[in-house]
């Protein structure tokens, strides 16, 4: 009830004096709420003024007693989370109504829902702002469950103006008011702290307990192409919501208790971005996400959860990159309900070509144990080499127990290049277009050009609408794999009823969403059941005075002549399914090739064989071992991505 009344008493009626006369600053009177949420979260927002909460649905599958939990303080109507404008030095609270002799303003747009996307509107003056609450249905995406909370504004006047935002967030985990708060992994902060510039961290976490959290929350601040705040204030709410900008932090307030002032456990979180002019016609962008932090990596059994936060991409200033080296960080999080000690931990981060440690950094650190209830956490430095052409580059955190390796994570990072950055993207045509409906295993290659852009699979999402009823089968990141420039091979999911399917592209960035035009038909005609083999040979023949390579699948060894090793360029052993004449996809826990080297694929992810003009070219994403000489065991001797032409 206390808090009750002093959110109603700070979101009443503010009377403030200016140059004589008197502004009104009045909360919209609307009690209707709108809902947005799929199986993970949901949001609340005030259908009147546009501000919102955050509960769990089902939460996270890590934890199972974060269901229908709060993440943002709410008791039916949401209105102790809220967003300040600073505009030419005065401030002003999102959504609230403002009538004065100089400056007026209020809602423009009540908020409204289409599909998993919340917006509204609201202005002062010539300065409109539009909130932008999102949330994502795709089950696969690593956002599934978090809200991205975004703001535009823009400046319809003739003149400019000076615009900064503070967001607070008042967070509440369950029951408990007073959340565990920590940053970058680190130390648990339990007094009033200000962070600003190079401090700010890439994320933020709350705990409903510091031991044995039953419910954890995160907040992202950088690393996806963002302008990441300014500062960051966590305080007690009842002090820091009185006001609507400046704060000055009480470092002996305790906000994870009642020993302090207010007599009650409160944490909150304000986001600041410093005011920055904005010209006539031009536009600022802020944004941030909290949620649930990365739940889609987790596998059946894992009993630790893992985030991994860098930049999503570079950017080009100066004639160099921004914030290069950056940071990459990794949290391991011990605390499940089914969590148990771990022991010898090792973290190692694999890098491609066209990136590398900073000076320094070590590759790989040893955690030793995580008891239960406990997290640890890893940065390193990595430093991106200028590139000539936009390049998509995958990296890779392999976490071992001693030996045995118990989860990888991979992630990608956008480098531009200082020459070409077009990003157009191209798709041209889908092979093959007939799929046989009891196949094993259905699979697609999408040709087109300019695919190394989509490597990031967290900036689209694949689905396939069926044109007889019209529903959407979302594909997993997973099983999107993008082999060359030109070409993605793509898995269907299982159990498609046959019929016309047509493929769709839906990208997160300011490209166009994209349905493919050609049809894919899952058919019941044997004809175009696909065959699989044992063996490949690439073959050298001479046509017209010039070397080419050809393909020749075999079933088995006894197909497989002598002569036929001896011309044979290149032999490779492995289920080997055929996608079309020029594409074959190769498939096992070990793929032999010329019985030397040995490749194992991270996950399942098969080495994938594309003609090229007149050659083949041949890619994986995993590791490629050589058999010693000595022993005879298999050494490891390249990881990550990995091309070999012949």
């Amino acid at each position: 009830m206390r808090r009750r009344l002093l959110a109603i008493f700070m979101l009443g009626v503010w009377v403030i004096g200016l140059f004589g006369s008197f502004m009104v600053e009045v909360n919209a009177a609307e009690t209707v709420v709108q809902s947005i949420k799929n199986n993970v979260v949901e949001i609340i927002v005030n259908k009147g003024d546009g501000r919102f909460a955050v509960k769990t649905v089902q939460g996270s599958p890590k934890r199972p007693e974060d269901d229908n939990a709060a993440l943002l303080f709410n008791q039916g109507i949401p209105e102790t989370t809220f967003t300040t404008f600073r505009i030419d030095g005065k401030d002003y609270i999102y959504g609230n109504t403002y009538s004065g002799i100089l400056t007026d303003g209020g809602m423009v747009s009540p908020p409204k829902v289409e599909g998993m996307l919340n917006t509204s509107s609201w202005r002062i003056g010539d300065i409109t702002v539009t909130q932008k609450l999102e949330l994502t249905d795709n089950v696969t995406s690593s956002d599934i469950g978090n809200v991205k909370i975004s703001y535009t504004v823009t400046n319809n006047g003739t003149k400019s103006t000076m615009i900064g935002t503070r967001i607070l967030l008042d967070m509440m985990l369950g029951d408990n008011d007073g959340c565990s708060i920590s940053l970058d992994g680190n130390t648990n902060i339990s007094y009033e702290t200000k962070v600003e510039g190079s401090n700010i961290p890439m994320y933020w976490r709350c705990t409903d307990s510091v031991d044995k959290p039953k419910i954890v929350s995160y907040g992202f601040l950088k690393g996806w192409g963002n302008k990441e705040p300014d500062s960051m204030i966590i305080a007690h709410w009842s002090s820091l919501s009185s006001t609507k900008w400046d704060y000055e932090i009480n470092p002996q307030r305790n906000i994870g208790s009642s020993l302090n002032d207010f007599k009650t456990a409160d944490s909150a979180a304000a986001l600041y971005w410093g005011p920055k002019e904005l010209e006539p016609g031009k536009v600022l962008h802020f944004e941030t996400y909290y949620g649930l932090g990365n739940i889609s990596d987790s596998v059946s059994g894992d009993t630790f959860s893992v985030n991994v936060m860098a930049p999503s991409k570079l950017d080009i200033n100066g004639g160099i990159y921004e914030n290069n080296p950056f940071d990459i960080l990794m949290e391991q999080d011990n605390s499940l309900g089914n969590s148990a000690d771990l022991a010898g931990i090792n973290a190692e981060l694999i890098l491609p070509a066209g990136l590398e440690l900073a000076e320094g950094e070590v590759s790989s650190y040893y955690l030793y144990n995580i008891p239960v209830g406990q997290k640890a956490a890893v940065a390193w430095k990595v430093k991106a080499l200028n590139t000539q052409n936009l390049k998509v580059l995958q990296y890779m955190i392999r976490i071992r127990s001693f030996d045995n390796e118990i989860k990888s994570i991979k992630k990608f990072i956008i480098i531009p290049g200082f020459e070409n950055n077009d990003p157009d993207i191209g798709y041209t045509d889908i092979v093959p277009r007939n799929l046989y409906y009891e196949d094993e295993e259905s699979v697609i290659h999408l040709v087109g050009y300019r695919f190394e852009r989509l490597k990031d699979k967290t900036s689209y999402k694949m689905s396939l609408l069926n044109a007889n009823i019209g529903t959407a089968t979302y594909i997993a990141e997973y099983d999107i794999a993008v082999i060359n420039d030109n070409q993605i091979r793509i898995k269907l999911p299982n159990g498609l009823k046959h019929g016309n399917y047509k493929l769709s592209i839906n990208h997160r960035d300011d490209m166009l969403d994209y349905t493919l035009g050609q049809y894919i038909t899952v058919t019941t005609d044997a004809k175009h059941k696909s065959r699989n083999y044992g063996i490949m040979a690439i073959k050298e023949e001479n046509a017209g005075g010039k070397k080419v390579h050809k393909a020749v699948l075999y079933e088995n060894e006894s197909q497989l002549s002598a002569a036929d090793k001896n011309s044979a360029v290149l032999i490779i052993r492995g289920k080997i399914r055929s996608i079309s004449d020029t594409s074959f996809d190769v498939y096992g826990d070990g793929i032999a090739i010329n019985n030397g080297i040995l490749y194992k694929g991270y996950g399942d992810s098969p080495l994938s064989v594309v003609k090229n003009g007149d050659s083949f070219r041949i890619m994986g994403n995993g590791e490629l071992y050589m058999k010693s000489a000595l022993d005879g065991s298999w050494e490891a001797f390249s990881k990550g991505i990995m091309p070999v032409r012949k």
